[in-house]
């Protein structure tokens, strides 16, 4: 039997930092080693627990979140962030992936869809929540029109493709039949999609 994925919380709310913490720790499979209310505290965790996956709420203050991002990546490299935020504003999506972050899900989230999410992005997938695509998608489209736009990198065929499915909220391994592809396959394009909105954050 395969270790636990090793969870720490990033969380302000009290209350719903106790909720994500007993969703993750019914799960067979997920061992929360801490939590912590902002970033000083959640690098001081991370390093003395070294966790696989921080879950990490950007929201309140936002700028704390993405500093908590920051901080944990220079702290401990290979642990694999999960944004969970109210906000779909694609500057926010930007500056989280640009601090480190590999997946960015939207609340209200059911703890099923939650806990699935911590298990991908430990198997080294790249999530974006399937609202949050839809405005990526639309920035995309947007500066593909306009010559006015800022410079961005445009996706290719099958890139588009993939968050076209994305935005349909659908799984990676449904992702994969529909389009013909292995799932490592669609993994590298949304890691690709997730590079090219670093770059976008940089602009």
């Amino acid at each position: 039997m395969s270790a636990p994925i090793r969870v720490v919380v990033v969380d302000d709310h009290a209350l719903s930092r106790r909720d994500l913490e007993a969703a993750l720790a019914a799960e067979a499979d997920i061992e929360v080693v801490g939590s912590a209310v902002n970033s000083p505290a959640a690098v001081t965790l991370a390093s003395e627990s070294r966790p696989d996956v921080a879950l990490v709420d950007v929201e309140a203050p936002y700028e704390d979140g993405i500093r908590a991002v920051s901080a944990l990546k220079r702290a401990l490299s290979v642990v694999r962030i999960l944004i969970l935020t109210t906000s779909d504003d694609e500057a926010h999506l930007f500056g989280a992936v640009r601090a480190g972050a590999v997946g960015y899900l939207l609340k209200p989230r059911s703890m099923g869809e939650l806990t699935a999410a911590v298990r991908s992005v430990h198997n080294g997938a790249s999530i974006i929540g399937p609202s949050v695509a839809s405005r990526v998608m639309n920035e995309f489209a947007a500066t593909a029109r306009s010559e006015k736009s800022p410079a961005m990198p445009h996706l290719t065929v099958r890139e588009l493709d993939v968050l076209k499915l994305m935005v349909e909220g659908r799984a990676n391994q449904e992702i994969s039949r529909r389009l013909l592809i292995s799932e490592n396959t669609v993994k590298n394009h949304i890691r690709n999609i997730l590079e090219k909105l670093q770059f976008c954050a940089r602009m």
